[in-house]
């Protein structure tokens, strides 16, 4: 199984694939990019400059880099749709990323796939989350457009992933760490992009500091009310999907008082702001058996120090999950102590990928929290 890390620097290259990483997927807002549509608008669905390499020769090096260590880099040209003159844009990324050895395109639209296919039939093309599957047509579909790997939402279960996975006719990639977005990606129309475009005096203090290891530490340890005060400062305002939301269930005739309740706190739940890591490691050896093909970590905008806690973290996990002398109860133990370990806290509802996996209990007796 292959661990698929971001990438946005090719000094990145060797310490991650030192640390466990396998494959690489990376974006790139270009100076002609950035002239015409700044970062608001973003052509790899990363609507930052930090989280993006920011001309092709960075990329080109990266790429010339991770091939020489045996590592492939795939490409994001995913955004939902694009206009035709942003057509032209991508075009031009799609040629030059062919020319520089890009392994993979990962692409999110019907007319980008078709092009890249048609044009540069020796890169394979990778379908987005953003373009959601949630059945084996929709499999079948994009393998008859010709791509052969398909990167799965994070909402589904590993039931539902493993059935999938079942004699699929193209390759399964799946999120295990950071940022499980409350919302199905393919159907959000938040914006992302704002906070950057339209701050013309930012340092970037606030940004390095959110994707540090710091960040993890503060959101474990700190008062909840603390966090909130400063989430709210326009320094480390996050993005807009994962603010506080006051929420409330429409009344339906009918609806019980019971009911009523029950919805009141999973949308309270649902919608309040997410702190600190999101993990899945603990469906590891389930994703292996079911024979998908790699597991993909989110965070293009974390800093180096960051991105290698979570390769270790994986790779180390990945392979006691090989090792059959290993039970499921010890794995999942050790997954759960490793991820106290390296992030400051213990498995809880909200930051948890796939909650079946929760313990009832700790080893202390205390209970996972849920918020």
């Amino acid at each position: 199984m292959e661990i698929l890390s971001p990438l946005t620097r090719a000094d990145e290259v060797d310490p991650l694939v030192d640390a466990g990483a396998t494959e690489f997927y990376a974006g790139v807002l270009t100076p002609e990019w950035r002239r015409t549509y700044t970062t608001l608008v973003s052509g790899n669905q990363q609507h930052t400059t930090w989280g993006n390499f920011l001309s092709l020769e960075d990329l080109s090096n990266a790429v010339e880099r991770a091939h020489e260590r045996k590592a492939t880099v795939h490409l994001t040209v995913n955004t939902a749709y694009y206009t035709q003159a942003q057509r032209e844009l991508v075009g031009k990324v799609l040629d030059a990323g062919a020319d520089m050895g890009i392994d993979g395109f990962i692409i999110a639209d019907v007319p980008t796939m078709l092009r890249a296919r048609q044009e540069h039939p020796d890169t394979t093309v990778h379908v987005s989350t953003l373009a959601p599957c949630f059945n084996r047509s929709t499999l079948g579909f994009y393998a008859e457009l010709g791509a052969s790997r398909i990167v799965l939402p994070q909402q589904l279960t590993p039931d539902e992933i493993t059935a999938l996975a079942q004699d699929a006719p193209l390759d399964i990639e799946v999120f295990v760490l950071n940022n499980r977005c409350l919302n199905v990606d393919g159907f959000c129309t938040f914006t992302h992009g704002v906070e950057e475009a339209t701050r013309t005096h930012d340092t970037g203090l606030g940004h390095a500091l959110l994707h540090s290891r710091w960040a993890l530490t503060a959101a474990r340890l700190l008062p909840r009310t603390v966090l909130q005060q400063v989430r709210r400062s326009s320094m480390f305002r996050p993005p807009p999907c994962t603010l506080e939301y006051t929420t409330e269930p429409l009344l339906v005739r009918g609806a019980s008082i019971e009911g009523l309740a029950a919805a009141r706190e999973r949308m309270s739940s649902h919608f309040k702001g997410k702190t600190g890591i999101d993990c899945g490691a603990c469906v590891l050896r389930t994703l292996l058996r079911a024979g998908v093909r790699a597991v993909k970590i989110d965070g293009r905008t974390n800093d180096l120090t960051r991105k290698l806690i979570d390769v270790r973290f994986l790779a180390h996990l990945l392979e006691a999950a090989q090792d059959d002398t290993i039970t499921d109860e010890e794995l999942c133990t050790r997954t759960r102590s490793d991820f106290r370990e390296q992030y400051s806290g213990t498995c809880t509802d909200i930051s948890c990928y796939y909650r079946k996996f929760l313990p009832t209990t700790y080893g202390d007796g205390r209970r996972p929290v849920t918020r």
